[in-house]
């Protein structure tokens, strides 16, 4: 089924109405469902306390879901099972951590995680140095550079990259020596386009008895001459995972 969010530009729709994209009895079914859905849990939400008090207070009520990217479930083998790795991802958001726990990870959360400005970075850097003990891979997600993207706010993304190296830098600080440190993005979000590109994001993998280029900064002009080259995130995690152990090597 389609889409209720808009996208931008969103041409003055707040949102569009979910439409099946298969001719089957199923998807006219879930689309109806998700429409009345979206009906119901607005006008409750409009008339929620919280909402009427914003609406007094001259600011625009958090009164509507926007759904995407609708899809159907297929079996999958979580990396953690398959490799017999012990796996935690610290995250607010709810998508980062419903693939956690798809891969078998175990998933921390926390009030003081917003997935957005407010974020508590040093809380992040606590909990992974803590779960690093217990697991063999962590995971760390920061939201904010991306939705001050979307939201066209350049100050505000450059504010969220200073968080993302205050973090980062505590993790670092006291990191065991025998723990590799990755970093890496999922996409890009250029703040003047408002939407997801398709430009190659830095990466930077440090730790033991791995062969060093002549690259100091982390950012998109110098990583473009790094040893790793351009990769696939999925080869970007096989890297890791071989580094780790987890990976058959090949050859005599």
């Amino acid at each position: 089924m389609s889409d209720s969010d808009p996208k931008a530009p969103n041409d003055g729709k707040p949102y569009l109405p979910v439409q099946p994209l298969e001719d089957t009895l199923e998807a006219r079914r879930t689309a109806a469902a998700v429409n009345r859905f979206l009906e119901i849990s607005s006008r409750i939400l409009s008339s929620h306390p919280v909402n009427e008090e914003r609406v007094a207070n001259g600011l625009l009520p958090d009164n509507f879901f926007l759904t995407r990217g609708a899809g159907s479930m297929v079996e999958l083998e979580p990396i953690a099972s398959k490799m017999n790795l012990r796996g935690c991802c610290i995250a607010a958001e709810s998508t980062v951590l419903g693939v956690a726990k798809l891969a078998w990870y175990t998933t921390i959360t926390d009030i003081r995680m917003t997935g957005s400005m407010d974020t508590d970075v040093e809380l992040k850097a606590k909990l992974a140095l803590e779960q690093i003990v217990h697991h063999d891979i962590v995971y760390v997600h920061l939201k904010a550079p991306d939705l001050m993207g979307h939201d066209n706010e350049p100050l505000k993304k450059a504010k969220s990259l200073e968080m993302f190296d205050r973090m980062v830098g505590i993790i670092a600080d006291q990191l065991s020596e025998d723990v590799y440190l990755a970093l890496a993005a999922d996409h890009s979000t250029p703040c003047e386009v408002k939407e997801h590109t398709g430009e190659p994001v830095p990466v930077v993998i440090y730790g033991p008895s791995i062969r060093r280029d002549r690259v100091t900064s982390y950012n998109e002009m110098d990583c473009a001459y790094g040893a790793l080259g351009r990769m696939s995130g999925s080869e970007f995690v096989r890297t890791l995972h071989g580094l780790m152990g987890y990976v058959k090597k090949q050859g005599n």
